[in-house]
């Protein structure tokens, strides 16, 4: 199995840690996203690679 399927989920407690942390190492980084309100400012920073949702924290999956 190739690198670029592993990676480390959150490696550390704060965002802003993450993006230092980013900078330092070479494999690559994901986080839960627990904060719907802060899923742009990880999307347009490059903290991490990887986006974890946890629907199950937000209540489930809803349709209409």
């Amino acid at each position: 199995m190739r690198a670029a399927h592993y990676y480390f989920e959150d490696p550390v407690f704060r965002f802003e840690c993450m993006r230092r942390t980013r900078e330092m190492v070479r494999f690559r980084l994901a986080t839960t996203g627990v904060e719907l309100l802060a899923l742009p400012r990880m999307f347009l920073n490059t903290a991490v690679d990887v986006i974890l949702l946890d629907t199950t924290f937000w209540g489930g999956l809803v349709h209409s």
